[in-house]
């Protein structure tokens, strides 16, 4: 498969992430702009959660891992605790695993070979 490029990749993840704040502001106005420290009293769950994951019966892992390759590199946005960058990492060269929430961070940092 080739990658084109002449896409202005960031700009284009801005604009994905743009319209998705902008839906959330429209159908949950409550929830909008949520502060990394909304997720870190999550943290907890999220972890229960990444340690309970079944790599081999969840549709998205599933789906993703269809298009990873050894050469290739992940980029996890909002990775949380690791459910999905723990287990697609076998899979490809690197992961980048980017997590704003210091406490996730923190959940996410013994599943993984962590540089901070």
């Amino acid at each position: 498969m080739t990658v084109p490029s002449d896409i202005d990749w960031i700009g284009r993840w801005r604009s994905i992430v743009k319209a998705r704040m902008d839906q959330t502001q429209r159908f949950q106005p409550a929830h909008a702009g949520r502060s990394p420290s909304h997720w870190d009293v999550l943290a907890s769950t999220f972890s229960w959660l990444a340690a309970r994951t079944d790599p081999g019966n969840d549709p998205v892992l599933s789906l993703v891992r269809k298009r990873l390759s050894p050469e290739k590199t992940l980029l996890d946005i909002g990775a949380g605790a690791g459910r999905y960058a723990v287990h697609l990492a076998p899979h490809v060269r690197q992961v980048i695993a980017v997590e704003p929430s210091a406490v996730m961070r923190a959940a996410l940092a013994p599943s993984v070979g962590c540089q901070t």
